[in-house]
C-alpha cells in the first residue's frame, strides 16, 4: 500500500536550476527545502543499497540487510520480490547497486560472488556476468558502498582503497577504470587518514571518521566527478582529462561531538559480512571457530572537525548534475550542494534529518525516511 501525501511545488525550480550570482558561490547561502514526498510506500525496508527507475515508472530496489531485490510500483503500492539468494544463473548473494547499460539492460553488482546479475529493461533477471577482472584478494567493506561503479558501456570505475598494510600507507591513490583486461589510471585522489591493525590473524584497516577525503563518482556517460576536500571544489573528468574545474566553495567547518562518536560506534556494532559470509579461524588443536567481524574492528578514531562534505554521499542525477551531501551538525537536516557540468554550484537543497537521498528518476527524487526503529519508508517527490 501507499500513502498519498500533500503535494507542494517548492521543487519546481529544479527543472531548470538558475545560476546563482558569482559572488554568492563562495559562501554558503541558506538551503531551500525540497517538497515533501507526494507518495510513500507503507511497506518498510531494512536498507536501500540500490534503486533504479524502469521505463514504466516501477522501481528495482535492493535491500542488502534482508537479502532481497524488490520490484516496487509506487503508483498502486504493490511490492514483489525478484529472484532469490543463491548461486544459480539468475540468483544473487549480496544485492548491490543498479547500473543501466547502453542496450537498455540493467546490471546489479553482487559483491560476494564478484559478478553482476543482469536484468532486462522491464526488471526481469536473465543471466549473470563476471567482473571485468576476477582475480586478486577478496576485500570486504563494512559500508553499503559498491566496490566500484559502472558506466553505460560496462566500464568499471574503482576508487582508491586505503592501505591494507602499514608499509603501503599513502595519503593519495589513483582512481582507475577497468575494461576487460585493460586498466587505466584516471585521476589521483586524497585518501583518508587510516590505521592498519592485525587482530586474530586478520589485517583490518580503520578509517578515521571525518578525515578529509576527495570524493569520486562516475556518471553513465563516461564522465566522472571529483570533489576535492581542500579546497572544496568540483572537477569533471573524462578519459583521464579534466573537462572543467569549478570555483572554490568556502565553508565553516563543523566541530564533531559525542553524538557523532556515538553514531560511529553504532555503525561499527552493526557491521556484517556481505552475503552473510563467515570468518573462520583455526586454533593450534585443529579446531575451527567462527569469528564475529565486529570484534575485529577497533574503536573509531574521529577528527575534531568535519570537512565540507561526505565523500560517500555523491550522486549524479538524470540530468547530469552532481549532488554532494554536506556535513552538518548531528541533529540538523541534511543539506545537498548541487553542481552543474562546469563544476559551479547552482543550488542548495535540504532534506529532513530522518530522510536520505536514494535515487533519481524522470523528474523525480527518491528518498528513504527512517523511523525510530531505523526501518526505511521509500518516498517519491516530483520536480
Amino acid at each position: 500500500m501507499i500513502r498519498h501525501l500533500r503535494r507542494t511545488h517548492l521543487g519546481a525550480a529544479l527543472v531548470a536550476l538558475p545560476l546563482l550570482a558569482s559572488d554568492s558561490l563562495a559562501q554558503d547561502a541558506p538551503p531551500r527545502a525540497l517538497p515533501a514526498p507526494t507518495v510513500e510506500l507503507e511497506e518498510s525496508m531494512s536498507s536501500i543499497v540500490g534503486l533504479i527507475e524502469l521505463a514504466d515508472g516501477r522501481l528495482l530496489v535492493s535491500d542488502r540487510k534482508e537479502g532481497l531485490i524488490r520490484l516496487v510500483d509506487l503508483a498502486n503500492g504493490r511490492v514483489s520480490t525478484v529472484s532469490r539468494q543463491g548461486r544459480g544463473p539468475t540468483e544473487f548473494l549480496s544485492p548491490g547497486g543498479f547500473y543501466r547499460q547502453r542496450n537498455g539492460d540493467i546490471w546489479m553488482i553482487d559483491q560476494t560472488q564478484r559478478r553482476y546479475l543482469v536484468f532486462t529493461s522491464s526488471g526481469r533477471p536473465t543471466k549473470t556476468a563476471p567482473y571485468a577482472q576476477n582475480s586478486g584478494a577478496l576485500v570486504m567493506s563494512g559500508s553499503n558502498d559498491d566496490p566500484h561503479a559502472l558506466d553505460e558501456r560496462g566500464a568499471e570505475y574503482v576508487r582508491p582503497m586505503p592501505a591494507r598494510r602499514p608499509s603501503e600507507a599513502s595519503d593519495s591513490g589513483w582512481a582507475i577504470r577497468r575494461v576487460g583486461e585493460r586498466t587505466d589510471s584516471l585521476v589521483r585522489l586524497r585518501l583518508p587518514e587510516t590505521s592498519v591493525n592485525t587482530t586474530q590473524g586478520a589485517s583490518i584497516t580503520a578509517v578515521k571518521r571525518f578525515a578529509p577525503t576527495d570524493g569520486f563518482v562516475a556518471a553513465l556517460d563516461g564522465r566522472y566527478a571529483v570533489v576535492r576536500a581542500a579546497p572544496y571544489r568540483v572537477e569533471w573528468w573524462k578519459d583521464g582529462k579534466r573537462l572543467a574545474q569549478g570555483p572554490e566553495v568556502a565553508y565553516t567547518p563543523v566541530r564533531t561531538t559525542e553524538a557523532d562518536r556515538a553514531e560511529a560506534e553504532k555503525a561499527r556494532a552493526q557491521i556484517s559480512m556481505p552475503g552473510n559470509l563467515r570468518i573462520t579461524q583455526n586454533d593450534a588443536q585443529g579446531n575451527t571457530r567462527t569469528v564475529d567481524p565486529r570484534g575485529l574492528i577497533p574503536p573509531v578514531a574521529i577528527a575534531d572537525v568535519k570537512p565540507a562534505f561526505d565523500p560517500s554521499q555523491l550522486r549524479v542525477d538524470t540530468q547530469g548534475r552532481l549532488w554532494v551531501r554536506r556535513h552538518t551538525p548531528q541533529s540538523e537536516e541534511h543539506v545537498y550542494d548541487v553542481f552543474d557540468a562546469e563544476g559551479r554550484r547552482i543550488d542548495r537543497v535540504l532534506l529532513p534529518r530522518a530522510s536520505r537521498l536514494v535515487g533519481f528518476g524522470r523528474g523525480a527524487v527518491y528518498v528513504a525516511r527512517a523511523d525510530e526503529d531505523d526501518l526505511l519508508y521509500l518516498g517519491k517527490l516530483t520536480y
